[in-house]
């Protein structure tokens, strides 16, 4: 099927490879004559916890393509369900971040299927070099790149919100670090590819026949996930009721005495939501939580299927949008210290050095070139602040796997042993800065 794609950059140039790249080597799958033109999606502002509210699974009907930009939706406040699942076979879902990923399949679906080779994924840039033939190996591509758009989504919001923002500007200084109340919470990950896995199977019965057609197709796939039939997608969905008690459950009070089991707090003392997150999953394992219905994770929940297509494109995080991989906040001591003021820790300098640099080409289009010069045809990159000396951050180009292991390293040090003991992660450990499993 050809689609015509509406093509919104993030900025008024395209991307390429530069200065002199081959000509693309284009497979065209096979097409009919029926086009179909939609937008990109926008994003919804869900799930925060304490806000968003839990959802009976059987009724998360209503899917309607790019529905962003409803700040609302933090509270589960819209036209569509949105909130929190507990799942046996995938842990907590978060059904906003599946509707968001599932929208981004369809729209970088559309563009691959239109023989679009550098085009816009959120605020990020894409070049494929060669389009594969064939609905399944574009569809496997496609959820590869969205995933990894998922994960740069990660990245560019850890502390990415000064403190001002998020209380109004209510006498914070701009400065003020708020640790973003999101970023790699322990359910976003996993979420994001049960949206891939869900889109891909709307896309297959015939979503991509227009923005209706598909949010039909979700409606059904979703249910078909959520609701007891033991298929290769089932993940048994939790009536509302334990998924309420399983969100007060991984919730810090003042009556507990120690994190295991606990992912986040209600915190009064500072910005960010007044809400502190306590574990941070990097890299996407779906967590069960103790006591709750479990079932086997199913087999295409394991990411390796994404990272293998990684070497067909070229992902760059938008410059204007820039990773902090300076501090790490040590939430531990502050959770357990009621009159402990959260500190954040410098991250160590030369942690991370620049691997791409930005380059131009004729016409003005952008693209990457290794520190040799030569262009830069695969990979996944984007800009990211690092402590350089005693002045302010310098703003590098580096692969979005060394800086999430940068975060996650410096996070685990700062936040997974207990006051006054030596901070070891056991093998195996579900850590997001923690030593126990859940």
């Amino acid at each position: 099927m050809a689609v015509a794609v509406l093509l919104m950059f993030p900025s008024a140039t395209g991307f390429s490879q530069c200065p002199a790249p081959p000509p693309p080597k284009v497979q065209t799958p096979q097409t009919t004559t029926k086009q179909v033109a939609i937008p990109p999606p926008k994003e919804r502002i869900c799930c925060i916890f304490n806000y968003a509210k839990a959802l009976e699974p059987t009724k998360l009907g209503g899917h309607i393509y790019g529905n962003g930009g409803d700040l609302s939706a933090s509270s589960s406040d819209t036209k569509e369900p949105v909130g929190y699942v507990y799942t046996a076979a995938a842990g907590l879902v978060d059904i906003g971040h599946v509707r968001d990923n599932a929208d981004m399949m369809l729209w970088v679906y559309a563009n691959l299927l239109a023989g679009q080779h550098s085009f816009s994924v959120g605020n990020d840039a894409v070049l494929v070099n060669t389009i594969p033939s064939g609905k399944d190996p574009v569809l496997a591509l496609a959820g590869a790149i969205v995933y990894v758009s998922s994960w740069a989504h990660e990245l560019v919001t850890w502390g990415d919100t000064p403190a001002s923002f998020l209380l109004g500007g209510f006498g914070i200084p701009p400065s003020t670090p708020a640790e973003d109340f999101s970023a790699f919470s322990p359910e976003d990950m996993s979420s994001n590819v049960v949206g891939i896995v869900a889109a891909t199977e709307a896309i297959d019965n015939g979503g991509d026949a227009s923005p209706k057609a598909f949010g039909d197709q979700m409606d059904i796939a979703l249910a078909s996930m959520m609701t007891n039939n033991k298929d290769k997608f089932w993940l048994s969905g939790q009536p509302l009721v334990e998924t309420d008690k399983l969100l007060t459950q991984v919730e810090f009070t003042s009556a507990d005495k120690d994190l295991k089991g606990k992912w986040w707090m209600v915190d009064l003392s500072g910005p960010n939501m007044f809400i502190r997150l306590l574990r941070r999953n990097f890299d996407g394992t779906p967590w069960k939580i103790a006591g709750a219905p479990a079932m086997d994770t199913p087999a295409w929940m394991d990411t390796t299927r994404f990272s293998n297509l990684y070497g067909q494109f070229l992902y760059y995080m938008n410059g204007k949008l820039v990773a902090d991989a300076t501090q790490v906040p040590d939430t531990t001591m502050h959770a357990l210290a009621p009159s402990y003021v959260l500190n954040w820790a410098p991250m160590a300098y030369g942690s991370l050095e620049s691997e791409a640099n930005l380059g131009q080409a004729l016409g003005g289009e952008s693209c990457l070139l290794d520190k040799s010069g030569k262009a830069l045809g695969f990979g996944q990159y984007g800009t990211v602040n690092v402590n350089v000396d005693q002045a302010e951050p310098e703003a590098i180009i580096v692969k979005m796997k060394d800086a999430t292991d940068t975060i996650r390293t410096a996070f685990v040090n700062a936040n997974s042993c207990m006051p006054n003991t030596e901070c070891k992660l056991p093998a195996g450990a579900q850590d997001a800065g923690l030593m126990d499993a859940p």
